[in-house]
Order: C-alpha cells, then sequence, then structure tokens
C-alpha cells in the first residue's frame, strides 16, 4: 500500500515514489526547464509515482 506524506501535499493524498523518487524528482525538474506548467509536471509525477506502486 502507498505510504501518504504530509510534508509535500499540500492537503492532497500522495503516494511515495520508493527508490525512484530522485528519477521522478529529476524528470519534473527537467519539464519544468522545458517550460512546462506545474500542473501539466504534477500529473507526469503522479503517473510516475502510481505506476511504481501500481
Amino acid at each position: 500500500m502507498a505510504k501518504s506524506s504530509g510534508n509535500h501535499c499540500h492537503g492532497q493524498r500522495c503516494m511515495d515514489a520508493g527508490d525512484l523518487a530522485p528519477l521522478v524528482t529529476e524528470f519534473a525538474r527537467h519539464l519544468t526547464v522545458l517550460g512546462h506548467t506545474s500542473l501539466m509536471v504534477s500529473g507526469y509525477d503522479a503517473v510516475a509515482v502510481t505506476s511504481r506502486n501500481g
């Protein structure tokens, strides 16, 4: 089961990316540098974490 993390979820349900966290963080940073909106980046971040936990 996914772990909740209250430190960066801003009141929303979050899942723990586990060992993939550094890769997911770097991918999100890369998308931001490319000019993607925070909404788009958070969507990709959620998919990556869901794929890991699913």
